[in-house]
């Protein structure tokens, strides 16, 4: 291979601590084999293979880099076959340590387990033990702190705290989560003691660490409302700009920058009592509307970010902060003994079973290898290399790890500890890409990689020296632009770590034979408010593909020429593939495109597993009817749906007991044997191990053969042998029994236990792949599609009640469950920004490991709503001079094209933005021109204002364009779909006109709670949706008992089911009145019976003559709705609709709702074929039903 300088230079420097920072597609796998053979090969001092410690990331990168190795001492035997250097290499390669971390550290136990105390018998448990053995250890906990009267209060205490309303669950979760995250360090135990000082303010807020980073936080978000408020200022004084509003916005300047200026306790207090000047109400001709809407918007953006600010930060006094922190303080302690109790047994219950995890494999190897020493003055932890250490340090000549960038603190200790640094000598060749850090949901620690990238020399005399490999020879140079103009724009230190500069931009490595084709990459939307926008998107996509294949050139591997696309150059990647993949797969098989989707998930839902599954818990529990119906359709029992029906009407509560009644005709005869068979398979299940019982049932069934001939049989095969390979290793745990072999199998469901990877030998054919973003990393591929860019960013870890942080700890929230208070607090709050942060970070760094798969083409699709308006409104960014864009608008993303729409306004066509119409042909909009929109309306107020005088033919061809009569203005106003909401006000207008914007849908003003008072107004809208969506949840099998429905709804409500304001706007009198009513009875027998429905949607087709006269009646309107409920009474319809109108007489109520209810009866009479007998209006503002006459 030609290398390059720099990578001539990773293979030869020696005795130095070397950083490789490696860029996608830069060939650092070669590289690293080349050093590797370079060590072993050297003529003047020759280092043996198995002296060589090289750690990787995966059990397949390991197998790749043993094969490659051996591939190439081979090719080197074969032209020097005498060289007794080289057959020593061959023969020592398969005992060397080239693997994985946690395969070194049982390596280490294995051969030092006396230095621990360690039985040598001891096994490595798997995941499906370990869980079920964590459950049966907490729940025993749990039990004893409850009876323990010494334990009692805390824990009831914590158990209020974290488990609302009771739910173990909750604070079961909690503290397995703590644990687990605890584990990604060093000494665990030590890192949760040390969070008992978390909440520790002794020294004053502004003196800790999480407070230096709220001072931080709130001086970059202040400066970047300074920089948006400039910017608004200069829209405001451009030509045909709202000059009017100058005043108001640089006072909010003026207010911003004396904050900035102030100290931590005036400023505590300012921000606190922040006010905005309204914008004055004067118009000026000379003012462009869409401008002077565009900066109104821009100071709507302020103002809300700036409440935001508050809200998050500032909404309670001091005092109150403080003494919310010293309770949560309280709680946070009883957690943290808690989970260092849970350890403790957990840690005994190993022991006692002599089993391992995966932590213990990483933490006793560094009990083996690091001495941990503690200061009895200072308090101060040091920790030095162990012999054991010193002697492999002494052993390995050189400590090799690929993708550094993912390693972790325990990681890191466990090989510095053997490094030959402690011995004056420099050893450790580390390489990976900050950029491509990705594992964050692993406890990855990137910052490892970041501290040695800033600290490490360029120069050649250091003893830790960076070498950075730029090159890429992977992607067309048309791919490697659009990688490049991105990411000088969305990558700095702020998010993602580092700043992506010219000297980590990716240049061009590889020389593609140019075609004719157009390579540049495409940003592909559909502008539109599809209902369905996942299929809209793949439909889009489908499209796409059958433009590209058959006649994009790309470059065929083989013979080194172009040739036409196929359908396997092409991979569809997600950001996840839960919700997306067999969506995209059944739209691309409707439009007649193979595909196939490569993913680790879906295991346990593939129907041979079910299949399986359900036999399994049938025999174990045969009472449930799931699983007994799923192996009664089955191969086993063969019953058909009408025979199943047949049996459930035997009138018993469960399907089995159904089946014992059943004893006459062919039916009974049959059912009879099958039971016969299940109870042999339930006396089996006492004498047989669960594998064995498994290969009965197949050889009986035939089901292995049966699914074998099925489409994707192969694997479908190499599924039910994974199955059986999971029960064999169930019968090496310390479990036994059927009951506990499901729990262990939802164990390993539940933690995505990636079981899945049995993954048949069958070849994938000229098909298009799907997979995850996460799946394709170390891949690459011709053709890439990046779909899904409008699905919004994961940030749930940022809402929990308990957020963590690598380096400042816990946050917790405040509740105080005697007067149900539930606060958010200054501490989680801090935190969890600094996480949403990191997680927009992530995602960065995820974009980026995307677009560089690409070798040849890469698209990206996504739907976006109104994009001209969406363009505009980063119209600012074109004139700003910085590359970067602001912080603020990255900061605020949350879907990756907020991360890449920005961008395309200074493109200059390295990215082509695509507008698809799925009922017209594509149309290609030039970004350019959108951003330019507004400069051009501002150029021609201003040539207006000048009285300039045009060109009479412009001037001509302006007044024709301008005096264009559309052929069918008869037609005007009419609408393919509006619904049934413009139609009641448009009803309302015809009759009243103007007055029928006075009646705004809200309810007459009551008290408000503080903390909601505290956000603002509250709308009417807003308390509308409130009623609606509480009877929308409301079980009326309890009406009229009103405590029993409220405690229904705030458990809806902890369960995020319910959204908490809207429970907060519900008073709870109108909602008695509600339940004492007539008709709340009359619907609480109709949902016993049944035949109450809620939140009905409906279309329909409506003459547009009934609309308007002046229409046609052949043209056709939808009509849409939701109707709010309806019941069915003695084959009869009754329509009710819930009002909190403001109103004092029910005759208002019916004027402006009759034509509303009109359309629902005229839709569910069409919709049910039954006649509405009733409509009626419940109002609580009158607390009473308004009876409507049904025409």
């Amino acid at each position: 291979m030609q290398l390059t300088p720099e990578q001539k230079k990773v293979i030869e420097v020696r005795d130095k601590n070397i950083l490789v920072s490696a860029a996608a597609g830069s060939g650092k796998t070669a590289v690293l084999v080349e050093r590797i053979l370079g060590l072993v090969l050297d003529e003047n001092n020759p280092v043996d293979i198995d002296r060589l410690l090289i750690v990787t990331f995966t059990n397949a990168a390991a197998g790749e880099m043993r094969q490659r190795i051996g591939e190439a001492i081979e090719k080197r035997l074969l032209e020097d076959a005498d060289n007794e250097h080289l057959q020593r290499q061959s023969t020592l390669l398969h005992r060397a340590q080239i693997t994985t971390i946690d395969s070194f550290c049982l390596f280490v136990i294995k051969n030092n387990f006396n230095e621990i105390g360690l039985d040598p018998g001891f096994r490595v448990a798997d995941t499906g033990e370990i869980e079920l053995l964590k459950q049966d250890i907490i729940n025993e906990m749990f039990e004893e702190l409850l009876n323990n009267p010494d334990t009692k209060d805390d824990f009831v205490d914590l158990l209020e705290h974290v488990a609302i309303r009771g739910k173990e669950k909750v604070l079961e979760e909690t503290i397995l989560k703590l644990y687990s995250y605890s584990q990604s360090f060093p000494w665990p135990k030590e890192w949760l003691q040390d969070r008992y000082t978390d909440y520790d303010i002794s020294e004053g807020i502004e003196n800790t660490l999480w407070g230096q980073l709220w001072k931080e936080q709130l001086e970059q978000n202040l400066r970047e409302l300074e920089d948006r408020i400039r910017s608004a200022i200069k829209e405001c004084v451009k030509p045909g700009g709202p000059y009017l509003y100058v005043e108001a916005l640089e006072a909010d300047l003026e207010m911003i920058s004396l904050l900035r200026a102030k100290g931590f306790e005036e400023q505590y207090e300012m921000v606190r009592t922040l006010s905005h000047r309204n914008l004055p109400r004067k118009s000026d001709p000379a003012i462009i509307p869409e401008i002077r809407e565009y900066v109104k918007g821009l100071r709507d953006d302020i103002k809300k970010d700036i409440g935001k600010l508050k809200e998050d930060y500032f909404s309670l006094s001091m005092d109150a902060i403080k003494a919310q922190m010293k309770a949560i303080a309280k709680i946070e302690k009883i957690l943290i003994d808690t989970v260092l109790l849970f350890s403790d047994k957990f840690e005994a219950k190993k022991r006692d079973k002599n089993i391992l995890d995966f932590h213990d494999m990483e933490h006793m190897a560094l009990d083996i290898l690091i001495s941990r020493k503690t200061d009895p003055k200072t308090g101060e932890r040091t920790w030095e290399a162990t012999k054991t250490a010193l002697d492999y340090s002494c052993y390995y000549k050189e400590i090799m790890i690929d993708e550094y960038q993912d390693s972790n603190l325990v990681q890191e200790y466990l090989l510095q500890s053997i490094s030959k640094e402690k011995l004056g000598e420099y050893n450790r060749f580390m390489v990976g890409d900050l950029k491509q850090s990705i594992y964050k949901f692993r406890l990855a620690r990137p910052e490892i990689f970041l501290e040695k990238y800033h600290a490490y020399s360029n120069g050649e005399d250091e003893t830790n020296i960076r070498i950075d490999l730029h090159k890429n020879f992977r992607s067309r140079k048309e791919v490697l632009e659009s990688v490049n103009h991105v990411f000088y724009q969305i990558m700095g230190k702020d998010l993602g770590k580092i700043e992506y500069t010219r000297e980590e931009a990716l240049y061009v490595g590889m020389e593609y034979p140019q075609g004719e084709d157009d390579y540049a990459t495409e940003l592909l939307l559909l502008d539109s408010k599809e209902e369905d926008a996942k299929k809209a998107e793949a439909k889009m996509i489908a499209g796409r593909i059958k433009q590209l294949v058959g006649k994009l050139q790309v470059l065929d591997k083989e013979s080194g020429n172009l040739r036409p696309a196929k359908y396997k150059d092409i991979v569809i990647l997600l950001r996840s593939n839960e919700g997306w993949d067999e969506e995209f797969q059944n739209v691309l098989l409707e439009e007649d495109i193979p595909v196939t989707i490569t993913r680790k998930t879906g295991y346990f839902s593939s129907k041979e597993i079910q299949t399986i599954l359900s036999f399994l818990k049938t025999i174990d529990n045969p009472k449930q009817d799931i699983p007994l119906y799923g192996t009664m359709k089955s191969l086993l029992g063969r019953f058909t749906e009408e025979e199943i029906v047949q049996v459930k009407q035997m009138g018993e509560k469960y399907l089995f007991d159904n089946l014992q009644k059943v004893v006459e005709g062919d039916l009974g005869a049959k059912v009879r044997k099958f039971l016969d068979t299940l109870n042999r398979y339930r006396d089996m299940v006492y004498v047989m191990p669960i594998y064995k019982l498994i290969r009965v049932y197949l050889k009986e069934t035939g089901y292995l053969g049966y699914y074998a001939a099925m489409t994707g049989g192969e694997q479908r095969v190499a599924n039910i042998r994974m199955l059986l390979e999971k029960a064999e290793s169930y019968e090496k745990t310390s479990y036994f029994g059927l009951f506990h072999f499901m729990r262990y199998l939802e164990q390993l469901k539940k933690y995505d236990v990636d079981i899945a990877e049995s993954s048949s030998t069958e070849e994938v054919g000229d098909m298009v792949r799907i997979m995850s973003i996460h799946k394709s990393k170390g891949l690459e591929f011709p053709i890439c599609i990046l779909a899904g860019m409008s699905k919004k960013i994961n940030q749930q870890d940022t809402n929990a009640g308990l957020v963590c942080d690598m380096d400042l700890g816990l946050g917790m929230e405040y509740r105080d469950s005697k007067r149900r208070i539930r606060n958010t607090d200054l501490r989680r709050n801090v935190l969890s920004r600094k996480m949403k942060l990191d997680n927009l970070g992530e995602e960065l760094r995820i974009l980026y490991v995307a677009m560089t798969r690409a070798k040849e083409k890469m698209i990206m699709t996504g739907m976006v709503n109104d994009y001209e308006k969406h363009m505009l409104s980063y119209s600012y960014l074109k004139d700003r001079e910085e590359e970067k864009l602001p912080y603020g608008i990255l900061s605020r993303s949350n879907h990756y094209l907020d991360f890449v729409l920005p961008t395309t306004l200074r493109n200059g066509g390295v990215i082509k933005t695509i507008l698809w119409n799925p009922w017209e042909a594509r149309v290609q909009k030039d970004t350019q021109e959108v951003a330019m929109q507004m400069e051009r309306m501002q150029l021609e107020s201003r040539l207006l204002a000048e009285n300039s005088d045009f060109e009479q033919e412009i001037a001509n061809k302006l007044n024709e364009d301008l005096r264009f009569e559309y052929k069918s203005m008869h037609l005007q106003g009419l609408y393919a779909k509006t619904s049934v909401s413009e139609l009641k006000m448009k009803a309302m207008e015809e009759a009243d006109e103007g007055a029928y914007r006075l009646f705004e849908e809200t309810e007459q003003k009551e008290y408000v709670p503080e903390f909601i008072e505290a956000k603002g107004e509250v709308s009417g809208t807003t308390r509308g949706n409130a009623y609606h969506r509480l009877m929308e949840l409301m079980d009326f099998s309890k009406v009229p008992a009103m405590d029993a429905i409220w405690q229904d709804m705030e458990q809806l409500a902890e369960e995020k089911v319910l959204d908490p304001l809207y429970l907060s706007l519900v008073r709870k009198e109108k909602l008695e009145a509600f339940l004492q009513s007539d008709l709340a009875e009359r619907m609480k027998k109709a949902q016993k019976e049944k035949k109450l429905h809620r939140e009905q949607p409906f279309v329909y087709g409506l003459e547009a003559s009934r609309l308007d006269e002046k229409f046609p009646k052949e043209e056709k309107v939808l009509i849409q709705g939701i109707v709010d409920a309806y019941f069915e009474e003695n084959g009869e319809l009754v329509i009710v609709d819930y009002k909190t109108d403001a109103i004092h007489h029910p005759e208002e109520l019916i004027g402006r709702y009759k034509e509303q209810l009109k359309y629902y009866k005229e839709a569910l009479e069409k919709l049910t074929a039954k006649k509405v007998k009733e409509m009626i209006l419940y109002s609580y503002a009158l607390n009473e039903a308004v009876y409507v006459e049904a025409e």
